[in-house]
């Protein structure tokens, strides 16, 4: 992909040619996406047709369902995780050093290993 021109630097025909380029590849993709569209609905008959003639049956689909964006709208599927972002309370802490802390997700860490004591010694009653 080539670098994004610097419009500040750009006289204004070159800025009115750079929006006519930029109205053409929208109606392009507007047309392609409708061209598309109408493939997959004549598709979508043709295999409905062929279907009912060899007797098998599914539950309708529309192109819509097809082509739609997943729920969240971001392009993924996977949901996106509520807890992602917040901070988990503490279980554990270091007395020897009560800035070591721990909230017992993800690898045990070094000063409770080093100890050679259960991870339950470490364990603020709550």
């Amino acid at each position: 992909m080539s670098s994004l021109p610097n419009l500040s630097r750009m006289s204004p025909q070159e800025l009115i040619a750079l929006k006519a380029q930029i109205s053409q590849i929208e109606t392009d993709r507007s047309k392609a996406q409708a061209d598309l569209r109408s493939f997959l609905e004549d598709t979508q008959a043709k295999l409905a047709r062929a279907m009912e003639a060899a007797g098998v049956s599914l539950p309708p689909t529309s192109v819509s369902q097809v082509t739609a964006k997943p729920a969240n709208g971001n392009g993924h599927r996977k949901p996106v995780r509520k807890s992602k972002g917040r901070r988990l309370p503490v279980k554990y802490r270091d007395p020897a050093n009560p800035r070591h802390i721990w909230t017992g997700r993800g690898k045990t860490p070094d000063w409770i290993t080093a100890s050679g004591k259960d991870k339950s010694a470490f364990r603020i009653s709550a």
